[in-house]
């Protein structure tokens, strides 16, 4: 592994990653400065972030006890700054969009530093990461407009600490994340959202 220090950021990665890695270097300052911005808060003192060339990859450089789920491409870990991606999917093989993966990781712990590790539910931490990273909502609106038709919607409460492992589950809740979390991340309120993630750093579920 070839490791780059950037300060606030340690990337290592495969000699064979480096020209998909480059853009992740360039573009790392202004993504923090952005995450920064939006969460009215410092973050991102320190951070570390391994790209794997496979998922069974990534699971070895995971800690022990916790294995990436199994339909990730992508993991950030509570507590500890740290960042794995795989560069490849989980089913399929397909070549993952690294810069999309790690910025939707990276507001993950972004999150955590705003609000200093206090609790937020997963459907909040999951939606902003979507939000924040740039993915594309034309898939997650088609799951969401599905589960209302067929009446399949998880209430909310259901996802405060965990999202389901069936992989049909998991996309109706990620759906569901990414549009509530759209709704509160709107331009307009901008200000009252970064108000809001004070309140929750300040002790307020």
């Amino acid at each position: 592994y070839v490791t780059k220090d950037l300060g606030w950021l340690e990337l290592s990665y495969p000699p064979s990653a480096a020209e998909r890695v480059q853009s992740i270097i360039q573009d790392a300052e202004a993504v923090k400065v952005e995450l920064s911005s939006h969460l009215g808060q410092p973050v991102l003192q320190k951070v570390t972030v391994r790209v794997a060339p496979t998922v069974a990859d990534m699971a070895r450089l995971a800690p022990q006890d916790a294995p990436p789920p199994d339909y990730a491409s992508g993991v950030a870990y509570h507590g500890l700054h740290l960042v794995l991606l795989s560069m490849l999917a989980p089913h399929g093989g397909e070549a993952v969009d690294l810069d999309e993966v790690f910025r939707h990781e990276l507001a993950h712990v972004a999150l955590e530093d705003a609000v200093q590790g206090k609790h937020v539910p997963v459907w909040f931490n999951e939606g902003l990461a979507i939000y924040l990273s740039g993915e594309l909502a034309v898939a997650r609106t088609k799951t969401l407009w599905n589960a209302t038709l067929s009446g399949t919607l998880i209430p909310l409460s259901e996802l405060d600490r965990s999202f389901p492992r069936d992989n049909f589950e998991v996309s109706i809740a990620y759906a569901e994340s990414a549009d509530f979390m759209r709704f509160l991340t709107r331009k307009s309120d901008r200000l009252r959202f970064a108000s809001m993630i004070e309140r929750v750093k300040d002790g307020q579920p």
